[in-house]
């Protein structure tokens, strides 16, 4: 199956590429068990209780977030960290990747590792070392839809497939494209008849979110 950016929000649709792909390629990720399952009710305190799957999604984004370079142009004349004079009309452009990859803000950057965040480490980081959404007034007027929607489309995707990555060519990317946007992301997807041992928080979540007659038997 190769995986394709869809119609829609480019920014969107890159981003169910990849969490799919580094699904595929993490094996540890596509063997969590949530507790979700095709009974689930979601509900935003579900979706917002899911904690590895927040994990999950901020260290993807930290490592292969797609808008790369978003960019701000100065009004007026200013001075800014570091004694950089912008005039006015100036164009400024931010290094996601570079910022996101910043060994002197993340230990050991280049390592997907989703239990780096809730730890005192991440809360203790520079404000403004995570923004895949950017910033401030203009950051991405959708980012609260987007994470929203990752949240279920991933747990309903893990339950129904288990993704392994097909082949081992590198993946090249659109030079000519606004965002960080791949040519050739490869996955399999086998329908699943058995799940892993679920967790005691994914048995609560099938117990709480699930129909009681139709409550999904572990």
């Amino acid at each position: 199956m190769r995986i394709r950016r869809e119609s829609g929000p480019a920014a969107a649709g890159a981003r169910r590429c990849r969490y799919v792909h580094v699904i595929a390629r993490y094996s540890a990720s596509s063997n969590q068990n949530t507790g979700v399952n095709e009974n689930t009710k979601w509900t935003p305190e579900l979706s917002d209780g899911l904690t590895f799957l927040d994990k999950f999604v901020k260290e993807t984004q930290r490592l292969h977030n797609p808008s790369f370079q978003p960019g701000r142009t100065a009004k007026v004349d200013c001075i800014v960290p570091g004694g950089y004079k912008l005039p006015a009309g100036a164009v400024v452009i931010c290094a996601l990747h570079a910022i996101h990859n910043n060994p002197k803000i993340w230990s050991n950057p280049g390592r997907f590792d989703p239990d780096r965040w809730g730890t005192e480490e991440t809360a203790s980081r520079p404000k403004n070392s995570y923004m895949p959404f950017a910033t401030g007034p203009r950051s991405c007027i959708g980012f609260n839809f987007a994470l929203g929607e990752v949240k279920v489309l991933l747990p309903e995707l893990v339950y129904r497939y288990e993704f392994s990555k097909e082949g081992e060519e590198a993946v090249t990317y659109d030079p000519e494209f606004q965002l960080i946007r791949p040519m050739n992301f490869y996955v399999r997807a086998k329908k699943r008849t058995s799940w892993p041992k679920p967790s005691e928080g994914a048995k609560r979540i099938a117990e709480e979110f699930g129909p009681d007659e139709q409550r999904h038997k572990f």
